[in-house]
């Protein structure tokens, strides 16, 4: 059962922001279609980059295993990139809630924030890990 829990928190949060969407567009004063990569940036990205990005997340969190300080943070980030390839496929874009306005509006969602947040956790434990040699 121990070796599923990454998978089951994985769908978990896949879940848990596709419930979010849902609920987004049906109520769509919060709904922002993403045609971009991340943050409502970089909209000239296409469905093969977001394809591309997420096999090689697979093949990250596959190799992770061996490392299962990574494994976690691969688990997490994965559900964030699978979850807005969902959106890609199933609704021609990401579909965005949160707005931030810094001069720029950046847009997110739980995604973006897992996918962020994953990034943060490995640089964190990267630089850990070399200043322990």
């Amino acid at each position: 059962m121990k070796k599923y829990l990454p998978f089951l928190l994985g769908l978990l949060l896949i879940i848990i922001d596709q419930i979010i969407k849902w609920w987004v567009i049906n109520n769509p004063s919060f709904l922002y279609i993403n045609p971009g990569f991340i943050f409502g940036l970089g909209s000239n990205y296409d469905l093969f980059f977001w394809i591309l990005m997420t096999i090689i997340l697979i093949l990250a969190f596959f190799v992770s295993k061996k490392e299962k300080k990574y494994y976690w943070v691969f688990c997490i980030m994965l559900s964030g990139a699978i979850s807005n390839l969902i959106d890609r496929f199933f609704r021609g874009g990401v579909i965005d809630y949160f707005k931030i306005d810094f001069g720029y509006q950046l847009i997110f969602n739980f995604a973006d924030v897992l996918l962020v947040t994953g990034l943060i956790i490995y640089i964190y434990q990267s630089l850990k890990q070399d200043g322990k040699h």
